[in-house]
């Protein structure tokens, strides 16, 4: 009964009304924040629309009010922000998206900001990391180490921090390994990234 209400409620006519309030320059942001609350609780096609404006605005301070709004519905947010992420994007736009799964993911999510981590634009791979580390538990190892090979050479030593942080125990026959090659990265990082592996093995 209440999912046929809240189907009823999400009407074309009330999630436009509700996103004119919204985005309406007004002295009263308490409202503005209480028809947004009510947008993301309407289901995806209003949680949609609201990313779809999320992508189109240029200030930051607008930006970061609609990724509070994701945030603050947890984990009822996960799936609408994960199917974005599976789509081509600008890199600010998936890194805001790597940032909301960062507060309200699991470790189920956690496997959607992977391709993230080889992306070229380093501001994006650093907060899929970050989301990862923060969300993926027990599942954080095996993402890290899967991509570990293919990043870059300062990225990597980024990534072994992060696994040396997580305690990650099937990380050690990897970083072991890098070790005794010693050509894991270019000669000017190697005396960082053996530092962090040696920290990373306590």
């Amino acid at each position: 009964i209440s999912l046929n209400i809240i189907r009823s409620l999400a009407s074309e006519n009330n999630i436009s009304a509700l996103l004119k309030i919204f985005n309406r320059n007004t002295d009263n942001p308490e409202t503005q924040h209480e028809a947004g609350s009510v947008l993301v609780r309407l289901g995806d096609t209003a949680m949609n629309r609201l990313l779809d404006i999320l992508q189109a605005k240029t200030d930051s301070d607008e930006r970061v009010r609609i990724m509070k709004l994701f945030m603050g519905i947890g984990s009822r947010a996960i799936p609408a922000v994960r199917e974005r992420l599976m789509k081509a994007a600008p890199w600010y736009y998936l890194r805001n998206m790597a940032y909301i799964l960062g507060h309200v993911g699991n470790e189920t999510s956690a496997e959607a900001l992977k391709p993230l981590l080889t992306n070229e634009n380093q501001q994006l791979r650093n907060e899929a990391l970050k989301s990862i580390y923060k969300t993926g538990g027990s599942k954080r190892g095996a993402i890290l180490l899967e991509v570990l090979p293919q990043a870059d050479d300062q990225f990597k030593i980024d990534i072994i921090e992060a696994l040396g942080n997580s305690k990650s125990v099937e990380a050690v026959p990897e970083l072991i390994k890098m070790l005794e090659e010693r050509n894991a990265v270019e000669a000017s990082l190697r005396d960082d990234l053996e530092e962090k592996i040696c920290v990373a093995l306590g």
